[in-house]
């Protein structure tokens, strides 16, 4: 089964997020997932929260089907939802103990300065690897400048053994989009030198396999967001970013991906 996001609507006092399923027997339905804008942790939530709160009850309601009992296709996202998704994404910070991972402005850092190297240094590593995990069967491009927060995707991406082509322009990827056998996951900024993650998106979705595309804005944009999750585009992150922020979304799309490329007929 497949849920892929598709954007969503602002009604009056709430936001009512869109999904479609395709179903293992390729049947397509639609479902949309509202949540109330005067409940009490809205203040709360990030941008890209919503979609979060909404795909995982959704899936949670698709768990639980039966032959008999379907899923209802228009849900609404409760109070304990909320406080669910929000305990375990962002657990509360400890006092004592290891120190809570930092969070990365996109913003330059000033001269004679780094994060990263200051989370080093403090013995803090950023992202620890998974103990459990496999060697990676997975490869990404990060579309991405030089700088900490490349240096931060990069590590996101490495604690989960994934393999990283470090590249900056569109026309860099193309040959490695091009190949029999993609990179599993993207991670472009909305603008580079030579076009816009549309162009990435683009490209993505003419490769030989499943390709998920991770569009990284440096400001928050609602319009962009939108024009992205509705353009193909898999997630939409913003600063600050966090290590428990990608450590998710980093998650997600290889579960995607990789449950894609499984179902794909096996050729000679």
């Amino acid at each position: 089964m497949y849920i892929q996001y598709r954007g969503f609507n602002v009604a009056k006092n709430s936001r009512v997020y869109k999904f479609q399923v395709l179903d293992l027997d390729k049947e397509q339905r639609e479902f949309t997932v509202q949540i109330l804008s005067d409940t009490n942790h809205w203040p709360s939530l990030k941008l890209q929260d919503g979609p979060g709160i909404c795909y995982e009850r959704l899936e949670q309601e698709l768990g639980r089907e039966t032959q008999n009992t379907r899923a209802e296709q228009n849900l609404q996202i409760s109070e304990s939802d909320i406080l669910a998704y929000l305990k375990h994404h962002y657990p509360p910070v400890k006092t004592f103990g290891p120190k809570p991972l930092p969070e990365l402005s996109l913003e330059p850092t000033p001269a004679g300065e780094s994060r990263i190297s200051a989370f080093v240094g403090r013995g803090i590593s950023p992202l620890r690897p998974d103990p459990l995990k496999k060697e990676s069967e997975v490869s990404a491009i990060l579309l991405y400048r030089p700088g900490d927060a490349r240096d931060l995707l990069k590590m996101a991406l490495q604690s989960h053994s994934i393999d990283i082509h470090c590249l900056t322009t569109v026309q860099e990827a193309l040959p490695l989009l091009r190949d029999p056998d993609p990179p599993h996951l993207v991670f472009t900024e909305d603008t580079l030198p030579d076009g816009t993650w549309a162009e990435v998106v683009k490209r993505s979705l003419m490769a030989s396999k499943p390709v998920k595309v991770i569009v990284i804005s440096r400001v928050v944009d609602v319009s962009l967001y939108v024009e992205a999750m509705d353009g193909g585009a898999f997630d939409f992150i913003v600063p600050p970013l966090s290590a428990i922020k990608l450590d998710y979304v980093v998650k997600r799309a290889m579960e995607t991906v990789l449950g894609l490329r499984r179902e794909l007929p096996v050729t000679a």
